[in-house]
C-alpha cells in the first residue's frame, strides 16, 4: 500500500495542498502525512510485516488469514 492509498481526501488539508492532482511524489506525501497528520486513514492495523486501513472492518479480517 502507498502513501496515497492511506490518504483522507475529506481532510481539509487534502484540497488546501492540491493533493487531488496526482502530481506529488511518495516521499513529498510522506512528508505532507508527517506535517499534517489528519491526511492519514485510521485506523492502520499492523500485523508482523503487513497493515491494512481498518476502514472498512473486512480489511482486517484479510490481514489476519
Amino acid at each position: 500500500m502507498g502513501p496515497r492509498e492511506i490518504l483522507r481526501s475529506k481532510d481539509p488539508a487534502y484540497d488546501a495542498l492540491g493533493l487531488g492532482a496526482g502530481a506529488h511524489s511518495d516521499a513529498q506525501l510522506y512528508a505532507l502525512m508527517a506535517k499534517h497528520p489528519g491526511l492519514i486513514q485510521r485506523p492502520i492495523v499492523v500485523r508482523g510485516a503487513r497493515a491494512v486501513v481498518a476502514r472498512p472492518v473486512e480489511n482486517i479480517e484479510k490481514l489476519l488469514k
